[in-house]
């Protein structure tokens, strides 16, 4: 898998440090909404009405996240867990594994979409990308034509009409 696989993220919001709110990032919430909230939350603490349940501002709709078990933690963000959805499909991602690209989350289909495709194969390269003649190949994809040789760190050549040879091949094709 991917080292941009973020399966241990997830969280259900629920538990809080004694005495303190959360404190996440608001990304995404502008700066007015997120001061307005903040103000409101301290106007109600200094008048004794307090909402004990707020947990921060979700950072896709911009409401406060209110009550147990209905938020959820994911890349240092606050969400509501019906908010918690791939950025693609819309699929809610609540207890499933999920990728960060550009810090949006993706399910797992649409993140292997997002992965360049082998020229061989054409399936996602989840690895190490091999690029030559301009084009991305799994290393094990990248062979000789004729004899099938992996050409992975191996001098090579292409033909007339771009076919990928080793250098034997190709000698004894043009002799």
């Amino acid at each position: 898998m991917s080292s941009r696989s973020n399966y241990s993220l997830y969280t259900p919001y629920g538990s809080r440090e004694a005495g303190g709110a959360h404190h996440g990032g608001y990304k995404g919430v502008p700066k007015e909404a997120e001061v307005d909230v903040l103000t409101e939350m301290l106007v109600q603490s200094l008048d004794g009405h307090a909402d004990a349940d707020s947990y921060g501002i979700c950072v896709k709709c911009g409401d406060r996240v209110i009550g147990e078990n209905s938020g959820c933690t994911a890349m240092n963000q606050i969400y509501h867990i019906e908010c918690f959805t791939c950025c693609q499909c819309q699929i809610n991602l609540q207890g499933k594994p999920f990728y960060a690209v550009e810090d949006k989350p993706y399910c797992e289909d649409d993140y292997l979409n997002t992965l360049e495709k082998c020229s061989v194969c054409v399936k996602p390269i989840l690895e190490r990308i091999l690029r030559a003649t301009g084009k991305p190949y799994h290393p094990g994809c990248f062979c000789c034509i004729v004899c099938g040789k992996s050409l992975d760190g191996i001098p090579f050549t292409v033909d007339a009409t771009n076919q990928i040879h080793c250098i034997e091949d190709f000698h004894k094709l043009v002799n």
